[in-house]
């Protein structure tokens, strides 16, 4: 895929926590030559396990995901000013290069501001992890692009636009690790 990346800004966290394994595998994984800006958020009170050099990090001690991601944030769209960010948690792996270029070229034709990784986990996926995907319905765009909808917002994978986040702000601590990117994500179709 052509990269279209040029002239944007994207910047990109991994938000982990005490699982150093898993936070190998997904660092490894990242494409960082498509990346302008790149942090880890560790919110682990313990930070000794894991090898951050040469990337920068944030250590949010312990106040959990919502917290965490919220640094993410604050870093990447108001510190280094990144006009897309993708959120990743520590337990994905990407397995294709392109998929920043694909959900930016994605948000571009679409209009579509925010997007989740649907088939994380069991959800969306016929009855277990290792499942097909079982999207509730999938819309067909020029030039060949096809956007899954599915029923469960899952949070490990997420892209948003500055123009999102300049609508909805950050996340809400409130939701220590699960269900902040649920309550973000409605206020973003709500309020965009």
């Amino acid at each position: 895929m052509k990269t279209i990346l040029r002239g944007m800004k994207i910047g990109a966290a991994i938000i982990t926590c005490n699982r150093p394994e898993m936070f190998k595998v997904c660092l490894e994984s990242i494409p960082m030559h498509k990346l302008h800006r790149f942090i880890i958020v560790d919110d682990s009170v313990d930070k000794t396990h894991i090898e951050y050099e040469p990337h920068s990090s944030i250590h949010t001690h312990g106040k959990g995901v919502a917290f965490a991601k919220n640094a993410a944030f604050n870093y990447l769209f108001n510190e280094e000013k990144c006009d897309y960010v993708f959120l990743i948690e520590d337990d994905m792996r990407i397995i294709n290069a392109d998929i920043f270029d694909a959900y930016i070229a994605a948000s571009k034709l679409t209009g579509i501001e925010h997007f989740l990784f649907g088939y994380h986990g069991p959800a969306n996926k016929a009855g277990i992890s290792g499942g097909d995907p079982v999207p509730r319905i999938v819309i067909d765009y020029p030039g060949g692009l096809k956007i899954a909808l599915n029923q469960h917002c899952v949070g490990a994978f997420c892209m948003y636009t500055k123009s999102a986040f300049d609508v909805v702000g950050l996340f809400d601590t409130t939701f220590h690790n699960v269900w902040e990117h649920v309550e973000h994500s409605l206020r973003l179709v709500k309020n965009k």
